[in-house]
């Protein structure tokens, strides 16, 4: 067995371990970017990548994407607000947030805007 498979190997194991164990887990198509929770897996190995769930990390100005949804953010740039309006992928690596009929990064709002309390 190759080093690769056999890494392969042992992470699958780990990740059903911890599912068998009562812990959550994500999938993602391997044709997709974003992990998603999983509440039911198929175990599709081929065509489907798992991991054990991810700790939710602080985001745009050290906020969960969650507590960023309806907030008020001001453009750097000129005298302009804006409301974060809708979130997709908030359990994903890279949420994306909704602005101004743009979704954006966290890292593309931190460039343009800033916290408005």
């Amino acid at each position: 067995m190759r080093q690769e498979q056999k890494e392969q190997v042992e992470n699958m194991i780990k990740v059903l371990q911890h599912y068998a164990g009562g812990g959550e887990i994500e999938s993602k198509d391997k044709s997709n970017n974003y992990f998603k929770l999983e509440h039911g897996p198929l175990w599709d190995w081929g065509e489907t990548d798992y991991r054990i769930k991810q700790p939710v990390k602080n985001t745009c100005f050290g906020l969960t994407p969650l507590e960023l949804l309806g907030k008020t953010i001001k453009s750097i740039a000129i005298d302009n607000y804006a409301v974060i309006t809708e979130i997709l992928h908030a359990d994903s690596d890279e949420p994306q947030f909704k602005v101004l009929g743009f979704y954006l990064t966290c890292e593309q709002i931190e460039k343009k805007y800033e916290w408005v309390d």
